[in-house]
């Protein structure tokens, strides 16, 4: 390794322990919002926690590390493989959300960011309600079906539509709409609302428009984070939305 290529490590590595570590903020923001609703659940009573579409594992790995009494099952179509990696608590499959045939195993359910993605997501609602325990908890999260209004030009949001429009082939909805169909499977509303806001959306975009200018994003990225912490103490009236039910 090279002089200039130890100091860029050297240099990563410190920026990772500080504010200026640059994060996806939407997922940031997201994940704010997920800890800030399930500090109400009663997880010293949890044993078994789904996360139903896990993607890379990340806030499954938390779960992990911040309940290490409760067994954490993350589930994707290509779940994350390097066990040894993982602490103990934490475990991985492969599985698709419309084929989950648990009965009854869980005690808290969380899906981020995923129904978006699966036609006949209704299905994967049913599932869950199965798959929980009697007094299970379900958290939902996922963009609204609303026409989005960006703060920045369009065009600067190119790559992410075409990429959002091939990828978002699942069902999508108002507030209400998803509130009824779940009460309509059998669950008990206990909070539901919107995420991000103006605020929460514009963290977001300047995040989204400075992805190929690294040296800015660093630079910015303890203000977007404060900006992000705000946003999710204020009251959203847009963006997305999110559920926590009780099954029964």
């Amino acid at each position: 390794m090279t002089y200039k290529e130890t100091a860029k490590a050297i240099l990563k590595t410190a920026i990772r322990h500080t504010s200026f570590n640059p994060v996806h903020m939407g997922d940031y923001i997201r994940n704010l919002y997920f800890m800030k609703t399930i500090q109400k659940l009663p997880f010293n009573r949890f044993a078994y926690v789904l996360d139903a579409g896990c993607g890379d594992g990340h806030h499954a790995l938390n779960m992990a590390k911040r309940f290490p009494s409760v067994r954490v099952t993350g589930l994707d179509v290509s779940a994350p493989t390097k066990a040894e990696i993982f602490p103990p608590n934490l475990f991985f499959a492969s599985q698709n959300l419309l084929e989950l045939f648990d009965y009854q195993q869980y005690d808290f359910i969380y899906s981020i960011d995923v129904l978006e993605h699966i036609p006949n997501n209704i299905i994967v609602m049913k599932n869950f309600y199965q798959a929980l325990k009697r007094s299970g908890y379900l958290y939902l999260h996922m963009p609204d079906k609303s026409v989005e209004k960006r703060i920045f030009p369009e065009r600067l949001f190119y790559d992410f539509d075409k990429w959002e429009k091939e990828e978002h082939i699942g069902e999508r909805y108002i507030l209400e709409e998803i509130e009824k169909q779940l009460k309509e499977l059998g669950f008990e509303m206990m909070e539901s609302g919107h995420t991000f806001g103006l605020l929460g959306q514009f963290v977001w975009e300047v995040d989204r428009i400075t992805d190929d200018k690294m040296i800015l994003k660093i630079i910015l990225m303890p203000f977007l984070k404060t900006m992000a912490q705000v946003a999710v103490r204020l009251k959203a009236k847009e963006g997305d939305i999110f559920c926590l039910l009780k099954k029964p």
